[in-house]
């Protein structure tokens, strides 16, 4: 007997898991996120793969076409309204979420927009029921913390104290003359 020898063409690449994430860097909601993956990961085992969307055009068009869903209708222009250059790409699509994070699970085709409780990831890691969009108790909720004193990250708001203060001039020096034309 001869033994079957098959060569590929292509090498052999890990395949990745069900559970898919889509995240921006350095959003808020995503980072909130981090730490209940981490415990998902801890208390079974399960990876969720993350793709970041904002610099990443390949992750991003992966991302739209999972937003939009299998059953999503898709419209295309009509003749008399076709883009200038001809395009007969479709000029509007439904989709579900439109931002980050956003959990995909390719086994139960299930979804998650935005940051949520660590039941309802869990749920849908694990292919139960789970709610689309369960957004965590807003104490939970990332919150900006107060501007910066110094530096380059508070220009803004040191030129709009700049203007109150030349404002408060002007108006102290307004009340002053007419003080003055009045007792004179």
């Amino acid at each position: 007997m001869h033994e079957l020898i098959f060569k590929s063409e292509t090498p052999i690449v890990k395949k990745r898991g069900n559970l898919i994430q889509f995240r921006g860097r350095g959003d808020d909601y995503c980072a909130y996120m981090e730490p209940l993956k981490e415990r998902l990961r801890q208390e079974t085992g399960m990876e969720i793969s993350c793709y970041e969307v904002w610099h990443d055009p390949k992750n991003l068009e992966l991302f739209n076409k999972l937003d939009r869903g299998r059953y999503a209708p898709r419209f295309r222009a009509a003749p008399a309204t076709r883009h200038p250059l001809g395009s007969a790409e479709p000029c509007l699509s439904v989709r579900r979420c439109k931002g980050v994070p956003f959990f995909y699970n390719k086994k139960t085709k299930r979804y998650i927009c935005g940051a949520t409780t660590y039941g309802n990831l869990r749920a849908w890691a694990e292919g139960e029921t789970s709610e689309p969009n369960r957004p965590p108790p807003v104490s939970d909720l990332p919150v900006p913390g107060p501007p910066e004193e110094e530096g380059a990250g508070n220009v803004f708001g040191q030129f709009i104290d700049s203007v109150k203060a030349k404002g408060k001039e002007v108006m102290d020096g307004r009340g002053k003359d007419e003080k003055e034309e009045e007792d004179a």
